[in-house]
């Protein structure tokens, strides 16, 4: 059913971009068809270079995500799943459908984030430093998680494109350095 792998990642300004600013649907059947998508999206993030990718940015508008932060943490890297401390190694790629972010703590940092959908640009957002996570696996089992750095963040981020909202609807605005135009000189056209 997933036979193109890498899949076609939806761009902003593509004909069909308009699924990444809706909200996705959840999935009610847990069958082959949501492990070959989630599959092939799994498959799609390396040559892609990225760690996550929601199902809307393939265009599927259904309430799932991959997660891969592997190339991002160390071997000794932890994180809490169903009541456990384990690597997250051991977790990663994770398949989260229907997610839900059940808390948000610790501090709010900033930090640069880009997109696969928006190719070449970058900004500084604000999140939170660690979430409590509720999950279904491709199987329907429900899990629950702590996760914290940049599984925290990444989780954040495709749990946002699942609600139609793009990392730059958060992005850090800078104060404009423009001088106020009621200090800018007149000048006349020679």
């Amino acid at each position: 059913m997933f036979a193109a792998i890498p899949m076609r990642i939806v761009r902003v300004g593509d004909a069909d971009a308009d699924i990444l600013r809706r909200k996705a649907e959840p999935v009610v059947k847990f069958d082959e068809s949501i492990a070959g998508l989630s599959n092939a999206m799994i498959e799609t993030l390396e040559p892609a270079n990225g760690i996550g990718l929601a199902a809307p940015q393939v265009g599927h508008s259904l309430a799932m995500f991959v997660v891969d932060v592997n190339k991002c943490i160390g071997a000794s890297d932890t994180c809490r799943l169903d009541g456990r401390i384990v690597k997250i190694h051991s977790v990663c790629p994770l398949v989260a459908i229907n997610p839900k972010i059940t808390r948000r703590h610790g501090k709010i940092v900033s930090f640069e984030e880009g997109c696969l959908s928006l190719p070449g640009a970058r900004g500084n957002v604000h999140r939170h430093a660690a979430v409590d996570v509720e999950f279904f696996d491709c199987s329907g089992n429900r899990h629950t998680g702590t996760f914290d750095g940049i599984l925290s963040r990444c989780f954040q981020h495709e749990f946002d494109h699942l609600k139609g909202m793009l990392y730059t609807d958060r992005i850090e605005r800078r104060k404009s350095t423009k001088t106020p135009k009621s200090r800018r000189r007149k000048t006349t056209a020679a």
